[in-house]
């Protein structure tokens, strides 16, 4: 069982300080990441009237933000169980007065909603893998029942190989980007134990990516697929009310 939420470093102001300054030289391909989350939005929401979305596991707001910058119109509703993290989220989102702020830890998600609340897109980024599988079941469920037909749920995560063997590749390639980043960017190896500090952190509760999928079928999700995987880093998710249809990801 994950422990309470706040009994995790996220409770830590100078961690949660420290990760948002550092993202971009610690998460693989960030850039490229938020692009494809851009591209997703507007080949399949963009076009929808009044759209909304919700962010769980908001952070800092910046995934949130991708989307608003793509619609300024966009209804948001951005979660997170850190209060930190949302004063962060709303200082990023300042300029989006109609954003929606909502302090709550996944196992209280469901109960801080009113029971009419209907989503086209609910996104996630890096926040779903501190979870343990049972408990990304059961996010899963309640993802699918917060969005409207034909809603989407979009993650973007840190997953674990299908096939154990490639685990070690996976870090060390993780780490050599950093690596490379350290040295392009003058960092003074700073980050040089990222990779050995993340396996090791009883926080990361990582799960092999196809398990994940076949938990988002089972929740009720079609058109299920990755879309994005890079090592450890993967961007996937499914529609409510879509028919299933095999995966070709793996």
């Amino acid at each position: 069982m994950t422990k309470a939420f706040d009994q995790t470093q996220w409770t830590n102001a100078a961690f949660s300080k420290g990760y948002l300054e550092s993202a971009d030289h610690i998460i693989q391909e960030r850039s490229e990441l938020f692009r494809m989350f851009r591209s997703f939005y507007r080949k399949f929401i963009g076009t929808t009237t009044c759209a909304s979305f919700c962010d769980l596991g908001c952070g800092d707001g910046i995934l949130g933000k991708q989307l608003l910058e793509e619609n300024a119109s966009l209804h948001a509703t951005l979660v997170d169980g850190s209060a930190k993290m949302l004063d962060a989220a709303k200082e990023r989102l300042k300029q989006y007065p109609a954003c929606q702020f909502i302090q709550a830890s996944f196992t209280s998600l469901k109960s801080s909603f009113p029971e009419d609340a209907r989503f086209d897109l609910i996104i996630s980024g890096f926040a779903i893998h501190h979870l343990s599988l049972p408990e990304k079941a059961a996010l899963f469920q309640t993802a699918h029942d917060l969005l409207k037909e034909g809603g989407w749920f979009l993650n973007m995560d840190t997953t674990s190989p299908d096939d154990p063997f490639f685990t070690d590749w996976y870090y060390e390639n993780w780490q050599s980007w950093v690596d490379i980043r350290d040295r392009d960017f003058g960092l003074g190896g700073e980050f040089r134990e990222i990779s050995s500090q993340a396996r090791s952190n009883p926080d990361n509760q990582l799960s092999p990516l196809g398990v994940q999928l076949e938990l988002l079928r089972a929740a009720g999700f079609g058109r299920v697929d990755c879309h994005y995987k890079n090592g450890l880093f993967s961007i996937f998710g499914g529609q409510r009310g879509a028919a299933h249809h095999l995966s070709c990801s793996r």
